[in-house]
Parts: structure tokens; C-alpha cells; sequence
């Protein structure tokens, strides 16, 4: 068993600093971000990897984390997106991605999300999205984790499925608090090899 002392664990930490491009890509996102409860209020400085919501791997200083989640009892003034912006595709090493409780029914560019290809997690749970997302979702084959639990302004019940059966690396899905009755929802499910846990509550 190999333990650094922490004062060598100190040193090698502070070194650490993220990436000049993805600390652009973060201030150009950060633009389009309704943000009057200063939760981004952090986001200034050279070293993007001490920013609130965001974390990077403590070797290579790429951003690998963005925590965008909104406390429910802002959501509805507080926590909106005018713009996803594609500066986020320059976060190539990205592989969690919660935005719950965020109103983002405006985004002009879904395809944006269907770029963040390395995403093993995402989350629009409560979330207000265009029902344009979902489509673009069938590229993430990275995905593991996603959560679309009781996100609003999109009826799954007439919403193709053809994108999902794509995420072959899925283990979790949650699609509660929607009606699917009618959806052909039930095919598509089981065309998903590797999932392990499916969440249906509260769908009629």
C-alpha cells in the first residue's frame, strides 16, 4: 500500500489548475445563465476547478463535473438557462451533467447536448427543456445515468422513442411523474442491454 503524506498530497493538489479553453467555455456558458441567485457568483478567477459546481480530475485539471442543479425554492425565478451554449462541447473530458430544477424551455440549439459525448450522467430531473432534447440523447453512448424525472413542457406520451434503444451503456432510467399511457415506451425499454434499474412511478 502506497500512501502519499498529506503534505506531499498538498503540494501536488495545488498545482492543479483547469484548462484555459474550458475556463472560456465556462464564462461563454455562463453568459447565458439567469443567475439572480448568484450561484455562479464563483466563477471568476484563473482556476476554473475551484469554481462552485465544478470539478476536474486532479491530474489532468479537465473539467469532468458540472453541478448546475437549482434549489426548488428558486426554480422559478431564479434558475434559468437563455442559452445552452455549444462552448460546451470544448468540455471533452465532461461526464456528469445535472441541470434539475433549471428552466431551460428556451434553448434555441438542443443538438448542443447530443455533442457531450463522454456524459455517463445527466440529470433534467424538474427540469423545464424543449422536447427537441430527447432526439439528440441517442448519441450519448457513454450514458449511464438519466434522469428525466417530472421534467416539464415535455410529453413523452407522443414523443418517439427511436433514441432510446441507443444508449446502450444505460443502467438507470427514471421517466416518473408523466402520463405513458399510450406511449410505446414498453419496446423501447427492452432494447436497452445493460439496464439494471427503471423508474415509472407516478405515470398512469
Amino acid at each position: 500500500i502506497f500512501k502519499p503524506s498529506s503534505c506531499s498530497e498538498d503540494q501536488s493538489r495545488a498545482k492543479i489548475k483547469c484548462v484555459y479553453t474550458e475556463r472560456e467555455a465556462l464564462l461563454s456558458f455562463k453568459k447565458g445563465v439567469t443567475d439572480h441567485s448568484s450561484r455562479l457568483s464563483s466563477w471568476v478567477g484563473e482556476d476554473c476547478c475551484q469554481w462552485k459546481g465544478v470539478e476536474c480530475n486532479n491530474q489532468s485539471g479537465h473539467v469532468t463535473k458540472l453541478d448546475l442543479s437549482c434549489e426548488r425554492k428558486t426554480y422559478i425565478l431564479s434558475c434559468s438557462f437563455a442559452e445552452i451554449s455549444f462552448s460546451l462541447i470544448h468540455l471533452k473530458y465532461l461526464n456528469y451533467l445535472d441541470l434539475s430544477w433549471n428552466n431551460t424551455a428556451h434553448i434555441r440549439i438542443p443538438g448542443v447536448f447530443g455533442m457531450l459525448e463522454n456524459l455517463m450522467y445527466l440529470s433534467l430531473s424538474s427540469a423545464s427543456f424543449p422536447a427537441e432534447i430527447l432526439p439528440h440523447l441517442g448519441n450519448l453512448w457513454s450514458l449511464m445515468h438519466l434522469d428525466l424525472h417530472h421534467s416539464n413542457n415535455v410529453n413523452i406520451q407522443d414523443e418517439n422513442f427511436n433514441w432510446l434503444p441507443r444508449l446502450s451503456s444505460l443502467k438507470y432510467l427514471d421517466m416518473g411523474g408523466r402520463n405513458l399511457a399510450g406511449a410505446n415506451w414498453l419496446h423501447a425499454v427492452n432494447m436497452l442491454p445493460s439496464l439494471h434499474e427503471l423508474h415509472l412511478s407516478e405515470c398512469e
